[in-house]
C-alpha cells in the first residue's frame, strides 16, 4: 500500500498480465522472470537473422546477448572443471567495485529487476530501426508520396522508446542514439532524414509517458561531476 520510489512501469506491465491472466501473483512470479529473457532471446535471434539471414548467426547473437554477459564467463567455464574453485557470483563483480551483472546471471538469479523487464523493450525499439534501415536499403527508387510506413515506424518507435524511459531511464538514451546510429550506418537514400525522424519521434515519446514519469520521485536532478569514485 506504500508508494514506490522506484520506476516502476516494467512492474506495471507484469502486474497487467497477472491480472488479465487470472493468475495467482506468487505463482506466476517464474514465468513473469522467464517471460522477458525468452522475449529477449527471440528479439536477438530474429535481429541477427534478418541482418545475416544465417540461422547460425542468429544463435551466436543470442548467445552472445543472452548466454554469455561478459567474458568472465570463459574462466567461470574453466574453473568449472575443478567444482572445488568455481564462483557463480564472481562474473556479476567483475570490475572491483563495480555491478557488471549480465542477463544470465539476472535469469539465474530470478531477479526481476526493471533492467531486466526493459530488455526486451529495448530490443523493440532497436528491431523498429534495423527495419527502417534495411527497407530503405532494399529499395532501388525512391518512393514517391508521403512515407506512411516510415511514419508508422517512427509512432511505433515512440511508444516503445517511451515505455524504455519509463521502465528504466538509464536505457533511453542508449535507445535513442543506437537506433540513429543504426540508420545512418546503413548507407540508404535519405538516411539523415529517416534518422532525424526517429530520434525525434523517440524525444517526443516522452510527451505519451509524462503522467507516469512525472510521478517518478528522483534522487538528483541535473548534471554534476562526479567526485567520489567507485
Amino acid at each position: 500500500g506504500e508508494p514506490a520510489s522506484y520506476y516502476h512501469f516494467g512492474y506495471a506491465l507484469v502486474a497487467f498480465l497477472v491480472r488479465a491472466g487470472g493468475a495467482d501473483p506468487a505463482r506466476f512470479f517464474t514465468t513473469a522472470v522467464g517471460l522477458p529473457y525468452a522475449l529477449l532471446w527471440i528479439g536477438s535471434f530474429g535481429a541477427a537473422l534478418a541482418l545475416a539471414r544465417r540461422v547460425r548467426a542468429a544463435a551466436w547473437s543470442a548467445f552472445l546477448v543472452l548466454g554469455a554477459g561478459n567474458f568472465a564467463w570463459l574462466r567461470q567455464g574453466a574453473r568449472a572443471l575443478r567444482p572445488e574453485s568455481f564462483d557463480w557470483f564472481a562474473p556479476s563483480r567483475a570490475i572491483e567495485g563495480t555491478i557488471t551483472e549480465f542477463p544470465w546471471f539476472s535469469l539465474l538469479w530470478g531477479d526481476l529487476h526493471p533492467y531486466a523487464i526493459a530488455l526486451p523493450i529495448v530490443t523493440c525499439g532497436l528491431a523498429f530501426a534495423m527495419a527502417e534501415a534495411l527497407e530503405s536499403r532494399s529499395q532501388e527508387v525512391r518512393p514517391v508520396g508521403f512515407p506512411w510506413r516510415s511514419a508508422e515506424r517512427a509512432a511505433g518507435f515512440a511508444v516503445v522508446c517511451g515505455a524504455v524511459l519509463a521502465a528504466h531511464p538509464w536505457d533511453f538514451p542508449f535507445l535513442v542514439a543506437a537506433s540513429v546510429a543504426l540508420i545512418l550506418a546503413g548507407g540508404a537514400r535519405g538516411r539523415a532524414a529517416r534518422a532525424t525522424a526517429l530520434g525525434v519521434s523517440g524525444i517526443l515519446s516522452i510527451g505519451l509517458y509524462l503522467p507516469f514519469v512525472g510521478g517518478l520521485p528522483s534522487g538528483a536532478r541535473g548534471l554534476g561531476r562526479v567526485v567520489a569514485h567507485s
